[in-house]
C-alpha cells in the first residue's frame, strides 16, 4: 500500500505525527449525511497535468474512485491496491 505513495500523488497525504496534509487537494470539507455517513468535498489543485499532458480534474478523480469502489475491489478481503 505505501509503495504507491512513492509512485502516485494522492488528494492528501500524511504529514508529521500523522496529520493529514494537502496534496492534489488544496482543501476539503467533511459533512454529515442524513443516513449517518459522511460526504467529503475536495477542492482540487489547479494546473496539474498527468505525465502525458492530460489535465488533472474532477473527472479523473471520479474515474479512480469508481474503479476502486467497483466489485471486487470494494470487498474487505481484496487488497489489490
Amino acid at each position: 500500500f505505501f509503495i504507491s505513495n512513492w509512485i502516485y500523488e494522492g488528494l492528501v497525504h500524511y504529514g508529521h505525527n500523522g496529520h493529514i496534509r494537502a496534496a492534489l487537494a488544496t482543501e476539503w470539507d467533511i459533512s454529515a449525511k442524513a443516513d449517518g455517513g459522511e460526504q467529503y468535498r475536495f477542492t482540487l489543485r489547479e494546473g496539474v497535468k498527468f505525465h502525458d499532458g492530460t489535465p488533472f480534474n474532477c473527472a479523473a478523480v471520479k474515474m479512480n474512485f469508481d474503479h476502486v469502489l467497483h466489485p471486487p475491489l470494494n470487498h474487505n478481503w481484496y487488497h489489490g491496491w
